[in-house]
């Protein structure tokens, strides 16, 4: 599995291409995360810093899930192109299918 955190500070929603590489098999599934616009700070702490597990596993249940399965990996490479929500937050997981 690897995952992608993607912010946008800015007033409007911005569409971008992830590309991620040196994946092998020949497809891929994507878990698409968004957290609700009303998302809050969550709380954190230590060196480096660990998100407060019981805030983030809230915040996680409450995103909205967007699967899409079946990506082709073409020479190791693969890539997505997602609009993250002004002021928002997306986290992007890609596994084996």
């Amino acid at each position: 599995t690897r995952s992608a955190l993607i912010t946008n500070d800015s007033a409007s929603a911005v569409t971008y291409t992830l590309q991620v590489s040196n994946l092998s098999g020949s497809s891929i599934t994507a878990v698409v995360s968004t957290p609700p616009g009303t998302a809050q700070d969550i709380a954190a702490a230590g060196n480096p810093v660990v998100p407060n597990a019981a805030a983030l596993a809230t915040l996680l249940a409450s995103s909205v899930q967007q699967t899409r399965s079946g990506l082709d990996v073409k020479a190791g490479q693969v890539q997505l192109t997602l609009t993250v929500p002004a002021y928002g937050v997306q986290l992007v997981e890609l596994k084996a299918p």
